[in-house]
């Protein structure tokens, strides 16, 4: 039992190990339509890799809907069980942590040589359609309650600005950031006006898919440390290249970036060099300017029920982003100089009067 899914193994046999993979359902479940186009873009991708790529994922053999004709009695997908641990759970020396990050690389530079014209996810095994972004923080209900989708988007402008709206439209309804909504409505705020043009250049047009849950436990490795498997695609989208590209967490000192450092670890400074040393100047750059990516990441619809992370990715952000030139000292500094700045807001008055 995963965080989202049920892994229910299938053997036959000959010694043939398939997954049923099944979705949990708890009182945080999106609704059923939302997870079945979760099941169908994660069969997309897996077959979309697994045919275009030499990136080694588990093979696709079925897959249904959560629907009243579906007699299993719930959505599923069927694939390969890999051997293998998860790299995250491995102590790894000088020289295996340089295989894997060689590694690594072959697996971004085989994922830069198939770009897409939109962003959002894959809406078909059987065709490469883009379709609305699924992640849990861009989807929302109407008043009769049916699914309302972001995307898919062709400007990463449009895109960033219409999660970044979503968000204020759910802070504002009291449904997400519940804890700090007053402060979170004024880090989108501020991300919307006055750091989203500044970070955001033109991508003419080209996105690349990333794996939106790289803590590393996707990685599955052998006792030699090759990597046998790349997992849990199930949010996997198309984005920007210095989104897509941006370290895997996994390669983060969680302590240190939490802690509102943004130095880039030991294991990031090896990969971009890795990049570097390959020709891959672009993915090097998206690695050693990754803060950026990852900082909006974590203050955009992220870490909603961690209030005490937000200062620290904010300031985090601001810093990335205006470097030696950022406008402010300190997080209540910045928490002063905006609340002045929207005091006339009628967001910010109601969330005032609410709290």
């Amino acid at each position: 039992m995963g965080g989202m899914n049920y892994h229910i193994p299938i053997n036959f046999v000959d010694g043939v190990t398939w997954l049923c993979r099944v979705r949990r359902q708890n009182i945080t479940s999106t609704l059923i339509a939302h997870q079945n186009l979760l099941i169908k873009s994660e069969a997309a991708t897996y077959r979309f890799i697994s045919s275009r790529t030499s990136i080694p994922v588990p093979n696709v053999h079925d897959y249904a809907y959560y629907s009243p004709s579906n007699a299993i009695g719930v959505g599923y997908i069927l694939i390969d069980k890999l051997d293998g641990v998860p790299l995250s759970n491995c102590d790894l020396g000088e020289d295996d942590r340089k295989h894997v990050l060689n590694q690594l690389a072959d697996i971004f530079i085989s994922l830069k040589q198939h770009s897409f014209s939109e962003i959002g996810c894959l809406a078909s095994p059987e065709a490469l359609s883009i379709g609305p972004v699924l992640e849990d923080c861009a989807i929302d209900t109407d008043q009769e309650g049916h699914l309302r989708l972001l995307g898919p988007f062709n400007s990463a402008l449009e895109y960033r600005r219409s999660l970044i709206k979503h968000q204020i439209e759910l802070i504002l309804r009291g449904e997400t950031y519940t804890n700090n909504a007053i402060d979170a409505y004024l880090v989108h705020r501020f991300i919307l006006d006055d750091i989203i043009n500044v970070i955001t250049m033109d991508d003419n047009g080209k996105f690349f898919l990333k794996h939106m849950d790289d803590k590393g436990d996707h990685i599955l490795v052998d006792d030699a440390f090759n990597i046998v498997g790349v997992i849990d695609w199930e949010w996997a989208q198309t984005t920007t290249l210095s989104e897509a590209f941006s370290a895997p967490l996994y390669l983060l000192d969680v302590g240190e970036y939490y802690g509102g450092s943004n130095d880039l670890s030991r294991e990031e400074s090896e990969f971009a060099s890795i990049l570097t040393q390959r020709g891959e100047d672009l993915l090097a750059s998206a690695i050693s300017q990754g803060r950026i990516a990852h900082r909006l990441a974590h203050c955009v619809g992220g870490d909603v029920d961690d209030p005490d992370s937000l200062p620290n990715h904010f300031m985090g952000l601001l810093k990335a982003t205006f470097a030696r030139h950022a406008p402010f000292d300190s997080w209540d500094q910045w928490r002063e100089s905006v609340l002045r700045r929207y005091s006339d807001d009628d967001g910010l008055k109601l969330l005032i009067k609410r709290s």
